[in-house]
């Protein structure tokens, strides 16, 4: 019986981000597997330029994730000052950044979800696969967590949950029998309710026959499987959309 490990992504602000290609930065009603496993990086402590700790992390678990709000998408006109790129420059803080002389502005236009919460589920793929180690370190972050950018923190903890289940929606449901009183009280003032919630998982679950009662509607493709976290690069991955058995496709 698989040990998966369960946890809870809600923040008032989120930013789901896709491809980035110049002035617009777009993003998606759903938290991706990068920006996922980047939070799971920063709860242990994994830098940036670990290349070799990031790519570890990506290899030992699946992810699946349960979308019990989209939230409501917003947009905004960014502006920054920035000093001109120089290569291998950089600037430890946002102090020293602005004290360069070559200042200019950076326009952008980008996507946030208002009110986003899902639902995460990791199903470990290796043997040297620590969930436990994994579930402490989201209780106790080395780093600040946040939903996709600094600007955007997280809305209530994670409550992560180590759950022994035969299938998915048996560990949805013992995590869900779990919550506690501030994430009932979200739950019930956005009205989410799990049973019509869709299901994105990687293809992991099928193969290792856990998706149980629910029901596969389509496969889609989504480039946020981590290339290389320093030159932010990301390769397409297949995930399995999912419906609970009874739900109108």
């Amino acid at each position: 019986m698989p040990a998966f490990l369960l946890f809870t992504l809600y923040a008032p602000l989120a930013a789901f981000g896709d491809i980035a290609v110049g002035e617009r930065r777009t993003g998606l009603d759903r938290p991706g597997r990068s920006g996922v496993f980047g939070l799971l990086a920063a709860a242990l402590g994994i830098d940036r330029a670990d290349e070799d700790g990031h790519r570890a992390l990506d290899a030992a678990y699946a992810l699946a994730v349960r979308v019990d709000r989209h939230g409501t998408l917003t947009q905004d006109y960014h502006t920054i000052q920035a000093p001109a790129a120089r290569t291998g420059r950089s600037w430890a803080t946002r102090r020293a950044a602005l004290a360069e002389r070559d200042l200019g502005t950076l326009l952008s236009l980008r996507d946030y979800r208002q009110d986003a919460l899902s639902t995460l589920a990791l199903l470990p793929r290796t043997a040297d696969a620590d969930t436990a180690r994994l579930a402490g370190a989201l209780a106790t972050p080395r780093y600040t967590l946040f939903a996709g950018r600094k600007s955007c923190p997280l809305g209530l903890p994670p409550r992560p949950m180590v759950v022994a289940a035969g299938g998915l929606a048996a560990a949805f449901a013992a995590y869900d029998g779990a919550a506690t009183e501030p994430e009932r009280a979200v739950r019930a003032h956005f009205a989410t309710h799990p049973a019509g919630s869709t299901i994105h998982v990687d293809r992991d679950f099928e193969a290792a026959g856990l998706l149980g009662d629910f029901l596969p509607i389509r496969i889609e493709r989504r480039r946020d499987q981590v290339a290389s976290r320093g030159r932010r690069q990301f390769t397409l991955r297949e995930e399995l959309v999912l419906l609970p058995a009874g739900s109108p496709s």
